[in-house]
C-alpha cells in the first residue's frame, strides 16, 4: 500500500511537471503569436505607406505632366503670335516697298 501511495505520488508529481511544461509552452505560444501579430501589423503598415507614397508620386507626376503640357501650349501660342507678327511685319514692309516703288515711278513720269 505504501508502495502504491509512493507510485501515485510520483505519478502526480510527473503530471504536475507535465502541466507546468504545457503551461509554459502555451505561454510561449501566446507570446510568439503576439510577436507574429505585431510583425504582421508592421508589414501591413509598410505596405500601406508604400501604396500612399506610390499614389502621391503618381499625383505629383500627373501634376508635372499637366504643368509641362500647359507650358508647351503657352510656348506654342506665343510662337504662333510671334510668327504672325513677323508675317504681318513682312507684309507691311512689302506693301511699303511697293508703295514707294509706285511713288518713285510716278515722280519719274
Amino acid at each position: 500500500m505504501e508502495r502504491d501511495a509512493q507510485l501515485l505520488a510520483n505519478r502526480i508529481a510527473l503530471l504536475k511537471q507535465e502541466e507546468l511544461k504545457t503551461r509554459k509552452k502555451i505561454e510561449e505560444t501566446r507570446k510568439r503569436a503576439g510577436e507574429v501579430m505585431k510583425l504582421k501589423q508592421r508589414n501591413n503598415e509598410k505596405v500601406q505607406e508604400k501604396m500612399e507614397k506610390m499614389q502621391y508620386d503618381q499625383m505629383v507626376s500627373a501634376q508635372n505632366r499637366q504643368r509641362i503640357m500647359a507650358l508647351r501650349k503657352d510656348r506654342n501660342i506665343e510662337k504662333t503670335k510671334i510668327q504672325q507678327s513677323i508675317l504681318m511685319s513682312k507684309h507691311e514692309e512689302a506693301r511699303q516697298a511697293k508703295l514707294k516703288a509706285t511713288q518713285d515711278q510716278a515722280r519719274k513720269q
